[in-house]
């Protein structure tokens, strides 16, 4: 759980474009943590939910990143 701050380790195995993504439950997105081209390496990708000016309630949500034509997703839960 949550408390609004997440913090999005990731390990590219080579250099591309890279998004990390909050979806909901039903997949649509919620907000965008990071997009663009990334080296190869270790990652590291915060997001503070109050940035979003209020508009992502607390919930169960995906962080889903996508990279060189793979997808990873963990579960996350934002508390109130």
């Amino acid at each position: 759980p949550s408390a609004g701050r997440i913090a999005v380790d990731f390990v590219l195995p080579r250099a591309g474009e890279a998004s990390v993504r909050l979806l909901d439950l039903q997949g649509r997105v919620a907000a965008t943590l990071a997009s663009g081209t990334r080296g190869a390496g270790r990652h590291r990708v915060t997001w503070d939910a109050s940035s979003s000016g209020g508009r992502i309630p607390a919930g169960l949500y995906f962080v889903e990143l996508r990279s060189n034509g793979a997808t990873l997703s963990r579960r996350v839960a934002l508390a109130p």
